[in-house]
């Protein structure tokens, strides 16, 4: 995650992360959400870590569309603002 951020937005420094789980069709799927900063901007981004993150029949998110994860992420986003 660092090293994307590093490459994306080489300019900005990490501040902090974050692990979270939304609810998405019925499942809680896990995100970590790393904030970085320059100067007076400051950002959230945001990692789908499902597919490392868990185990067990609790766990299967394979069903679970990118589009749906996204919506997710963005109704949360909203919620926050």
């Amino acid at each position: 995650e660092r090293e994307w951020i590093k490459e994306f937005f080489p300019d900005f420094t990490f501040s902090s992360q974050a692990l979270f789980e939304l609810e998405v069709d019925g499942k809680k799927v896990p995100f970590d959400e790393l904030r970085i900063n320059k100067q007076r901007i400051r950002k959230s981004i945001f990692f789908d870590i499902s597919s490392f993150f868990g185990k067990g029949d609790n766990f299967n998110l394979m069903g679970i569309s990118a589009d749906h994860k996204l919506s997710a992420l963005k109704a949360h986003r909203n919620l926050l603002n």
